[in-house]
């Protein structure tokens, strides 16, 4: 005990108490070299008793992050997800909303209208009033779907022009570009299609085109009558209008 200085105040058992709890806190422990230097004053037995104190105050802060992460679903299981608003005047992120729709991006489609749809991009999906299940990935993607449904379109501009055909995946930029009301039709590579016929009339294609510029077709699309094609590689029946 020959470390203390005289002018030293002893500490009483309830205040080495007080020090020891005081100083214990969920974000953080702090146990001073003074309070350990007065340890040395209490007894045994009321040294094992604030130890034992200490240990379990500790064990609490270290559980008390799980417990959060545990229970947090449930606080926020009602809570909705905003972060800006679009050009529709709609919050960008919806994800508890009535239409079940996701839209992520300027001009993105309106979450009054249609259902189960995703638009992620500016402007896609713009201009749909009551198409469902679409998915549109890229800016201008489906922009312009106002009825048609079950569509995908991941790239700038696929699908751009469409309407209100049905059942049309895709993928790559600006492939089946100038398509309005057909369906059934695959386009999978760099402007894949992009002279699809451009009809409102629905119909069904069963046109499929995999390939940089496959199936790209005349610059007057209403002169692409063709169906029942399949074109896989580059350019493959670039010039093809009609036949099946």
């Amino acid at each position: 005990m020959g470390l203390h200085h005289s002018h030293m105040r002893k500490l009483s058992l309830e205040e080495r108490k007080r020090n020891i709890t005081h100083s214990i806190s969920p974000c953080r422990v702090i146990v001073s070299t003074r309070i350990l230097h007065h340890f040395a004053e209490v007894n045994e037995t009321s040294f094992v008793m604030l130890y034992s104190s200490f240990l379990s105050k500790l064990r609490l802060s270290f559980l008390l992050p799980f417990c959060l992460f545990a229970f947090l679903p449930f606080i926020l299981y009602s809570q909705n997800v905003t972060i800006k608003k679009n050009a529709n005047n709609d919050q960008l992120i919806w994800p508890l909303n009535p239409s079940q729709s996701i839209y992520v991006g300027e001009g993105t489609g309106n979450v009054g209208t249609g259902l189960f749809n995703t638009g992620i991009g500016a402007f896609a999906l713009n201009l749909n009033t009551t198409g469902s299940s679409n998915t549109a990935i890229g800016n201008v993607a489906l922009t312009k779907v106002t009825t048609g449904g079950l569509n995908t379109a991941v790239g700038v501009s696929a699908m751009y022009e469409n309407l209100t055909g049905v059942e049309n995946t895709a993928i790559g930029f600006s492939t089946l570009y100038n398509n309005k009301g057909k369906g059934r039709s695959t386009a999978i590579g760099y402007e894949a299609m992009y002279y699809a016929n451009n009809a409102t009339a629905a119909g069904s294609t069963f046109n499929t085109a995999v390939g940089y510029l496959s199936l790209y077709g005349s610059p007057s699309p209403a002169n692409n009558t063709g169906i029942k094609n399949t074109a896989v590689g580059d350019q493959t029946m670039y010039n093809t209008t009609s036949g099946t």
